[in-house]
């Protein structure tokens, strides 16, 4: 039961749905640029952004090859309970490691604003959805 529901939760991700139109670190580039004056603080925001995009696109490619992985792994009828735990924890893990990095990337991007900046550019955030 745990394979079919990692298979259907992975499956999600790979659907042919269309991108939003605006990502939230779309949104975030957009409220630095709102909201930050100074150009050299707002150009090494902007690259923090982009830094947490990558992670984002990154662990988007790696979550598509591990759905790959477990398509395949279903297909096996020799495939065992622990054969996909250990693909689902591998998910789960490249998950966790994946937010750290981007928390990491949020906490640099705090220390640059001061919290007016910072707030104003969160609500813009709540606005989008």
């Amino acid at each position: 039961m745990l394979a079919l529901t990692a298979l259907l939760l992975l499956s999600c991700g790979k659907s042919s749905t269309p991108a939003p139109a605006t990502s939230v670190t779309d949104v975030i580039a957009n409220g630095v640029e709102a909201e930050i004056g100074d150009s050299a603080e707002r150009h090494a925001l902007l690259e923090l952004t982009r830094d947490m995009d990558l992670e984002i696109a990154e662990f988007t490619q790696r979550s598509i090859s591990l759905l790959d992985e477990l398509t395949a792994l279903d297909a096996n009828r020799e495939a065992t309970r622990s054969d996909f735990d250990k693909l689902v924890e591998r998910l789960a893990s490249d998950r966790r490691e994946t937010m750290t990095r981007i928390a990491k990337i949020r906490i640099k991007m705090r220390e640059k604003m001061s919290a007016k900046q910072w707030q104003a550019v969160h609500a813009k955030l709540n606005k989008k959805g």
